[in-house]
């Protein structure tokens, strides 16, 4: 396109040329001149090169997985053929991209996107250039591992009766289950910080 490029001279009839990365940044058709200084000498006539554009596509994301109700959040995207007008798609809505290279994207999530566990759709969209879509890649938002802090009551004597046990911690979800003894109880969700249980009396015989 007539801009000089670092050329090495390999023979008469052969030239190696280094072409830097934003040569490729749209598409295209390149117009290569060779050019030989006088006497004599002069320009090549014009040889066509053409640059096409890649489907983009996603090959990782990190972090992995995302916890619900966690608040905003970044993923970073790793793959090919993220061109400068790209943007990311969260289950087929846009948001706000950002191309660090042509392999990598930061991508912003608010916390409405993840209010619910389960399996999102990210895809990448090249918005100047066809073929522009990637294919889908699957991205879970998964609940949090709960912790227990405390148990009331904390212990009991051997041969009472059936009680109530409160156990509170934090990051229960819905669909929480409290297990005694690696046996499943009827678990009451009073918040996520709070489960309650009833113990019979034959889980405190001995």
């Amino acid at each position: 396109d007539g801009a000089d490029r670092q050329t090495a001279y390999q023979s008469a009839t052969r030239l190696t040329v280094a072409l830097p990365a934003f040569d490729f940044l749209t598409v295209g058709t390149r117009l290569i001149t060779a050019y030989s200084p006088p006497p004599a000498g002069g320009s090549s006539p014009a040889t066509p090169l053409l640059v096409t554009a890649v489907a983009p596509s996603v090959d990782s994301v990190l972090p992995r997985y995302l916890l619900v109700g966690q608040g905003d959040a970044t993923l970073h995207l790793e793959g090919r053929g993220f061109r400068l007008q790209v943007v990311a798609r969260w289950d087929g809505a846009d948001r706000p991209t950002m191309r660090v290279s042509g392999s990598r994207l930061s991508v912003s999530l608010s916390w409405a996107d993840l209010t619910a566990v389960g399996t999102h759709l990210i895809t990448v969209l090249n918005l100047d250039a066809t073929p522009d879509s990637s294919a889908a890649f699957a991205f879970e938002v998964v609940n949090p591992t709960p912790r227990i802090v405390r148990t009331a009551p904390a212990s009991a004597t051997a041969g009472r009766a059936a009680f109530t046990l409160t156990v509170d911690g934090s990051d229960f979800a819905p669909g929480a289950v409290l297990f005694w003894n690696g046996a499943a109880l009827p678990t009451k969700m009073v918040s996520a910080t709070e489960l309650m249980a009833q113990i019979s009396a034959s889980d405190v015989a001995f």
